[in-house]
């Protein structure tokens, strides 16, 4: 199992982040900054975009750091940022963590956790600079639904295998359209084969 990807802890208990990877959940469309930028019009792009911090890439969309909202605060209440530029504030990506695409999502958690942070950096490969990407705290969220919808649909075809081999019957999952003729209807009402047996009708996740 172990050499398969599949990690147990306490003896049966699986992390149910672990078939899901940093690709399938983070935010591929992003907000950058240019290091170049004045920190007059950076002001502006926080109060626009009401965001707490940007990533800052090159031209060619290499990672080079993040600026914060509350760094350029400090910088604005000490002395005055006319004439800077983001780069004069940004945190170096050699200071930043970062995460893979094709990482599974509990090794960015422990790596979010370890440090306190809010958001990690997904760049292209290892060795690499080149950004695709940004886990926030509401791609953890939309990655813990995925896990335990991935773990139910395993489950669920888990329980239909045991179930056929006792019984000999034949499972068979449908998925429903939401313009389908019967939609609205009750299962009586429903033309179905007589030897057809519902056994289960799972909307989202219940």
């Amino acid at each position: 199992l172990a050499r398969r990807g599949v990690h147990l802890s306490q003896g049966h208990d699986i992390d149910v982040m672990q078939g899901v990877t940093v690709r399938e959940v983070m935010t591929s469309k992003v907000d950058t900054v240019y290091p170049f930028m004045s920190l007059e019009e950076l002001s502006h792009r926080f109060d626009q975009s009401h965001h707490h911090s940007f990533p800052v890439v090159d031209n060619a969309g290499n990672l080079e750091g993040f600026v914060r909202i509350s760094d350029l605060d400090r910088l604005s209440a000490l002395s005055t940022i006319k004439g800077r530029i983001t780069q004069d504030i940004l945190i170096p990506t050699p200071q930043l963590l970062v995460t893979y695409p094709e990482e599974p999502m509990w090794k960015a958690l422990k790596r979010m956790g370890a440090r306190g942070v809010k958001r990690l950096p997904v760049l292209d490969k290892e060795g690499s600079y080149r950004l695709i990407g940004v886990i926030y705290a509401s791609d953890i969220v939309r990655a813990y639904s995925r896990a335990i919808s991935n773990r139910a649909r395993a489950q669920h075809k888990s329980d239909a295998l045991r179930l056929g081999k006792i019984d000999d019957a034949n499972f068979i999952e449908i998925e429903i359209p939401e313009n389908a003729a019967v939609i609205g209807k009750r299962i009586r009402d429903i033309n179905l084969p007589d030897n057809l047996l519902i056994i289960s009708i799972r909307r989202k996740r219940k």
